[in-house]
């Protein structure tokens, strides 16, 4: 059994969809390579030096005191807390990146592992070389899973839109052609008077003044065999 539609309009449909299913694919790598890849690169490296700020005084030797520490988190909303804090904090629920973990490992110069939990706000997990057992905890209020979401949608509406369009164009494109094969069929019964509306595509118009011609032409012929007919029964 052949999935592939039989008739004009079931394959116009066929290939609209198919294009447009395509086209779809195309865009969402699109979106996922030039957009939402290159935006949490960028986030990423701006988080790196976030987590080196954190450790300057471990990494560099460099003293900084405990008001301007409390300041720093207070406006960044950066936290650091233990594994244990991390998991109570929802460090289980992140999905770990190797990209983005192997990036901040070598803006970091170390193994460095990142997660991201999903949420209003989203939020990165960071543990950094410098402090392993540790997880930097990084509230990105700027950037929220709903601008992901409506994205989706909106591809998702623009594909179900010209789909829709696709089927009503490649219905009104075939319905000269179901009026000719319901014409026909009448022709078949005997109806020669059926007559066709010539419109629609150029090509369709060609056919249709086609099947006016044949159907006036047989109910022509159908005329004069009954007076053929009706003159050798009068001369019986």
């Amino acid at each position: 059994m052949s999935l592939f539609p039989k008739s004009a309009f079931g394959q116009t449909v066929f290939f609209v969809g198919a294009l447009l299913l395509v086209n779809q694919i195309m865009s969402y790598i699109t979106v996922t390579l030039y957009v939402i890849k290159p935006t949490f690169e960028q986030a990423n490296l701006m988080l790196a030096k976030q987590v080196k700020t954190v450790f300057i005084d471990w990494e560099d030797g460099v003293e900084v005191s405990s008001e301007l520490s409390d300041v720093f988190f207070e406006i960044t909303g950066i936290e650091v807390m233990t594994q244990r804090e991390a998991y109570i904090n929802g460090l289980g629920d992140a999905k770990e990146y190797t990209l983005l973990s192997k990036s901040m490992s070598e803006q970091l110069n170390g193994s460095a592992r990142v997660r991201i939990s999903q949420g209003d706000p989203i939020v990165y997990w960071v543990e950094a070389p410098q402090a392993p057992g540790y997880w930097v905890r990084v509230p990105l209020t700027g950037f929220s899973e709903t601008k992901l979401e409506f994205l989706v949608f909106y591809l998702s509406s623009i594909g179900f839109l010209s789909v829709l369009g696709g089927w009503w164009f490649a219905r009104h494109l075939n319905r000269p052609l179901r009026a000719l094969q319901t014409a026909a069929g009448r022709v078949g019964v005997g109806d020669f008077s059926t007559r066709l509306k010539e419109s629609g595509a150029t090509e369709v118009i060609e056919v249709t003044k086609a099947f006016n011609q044949m159907s006036k032409g047989i109910a022509e012929l159908e005329s004069d065999r009954r007076l053929l007919m009706a003159g050798v029964s009068h001369d019986l």
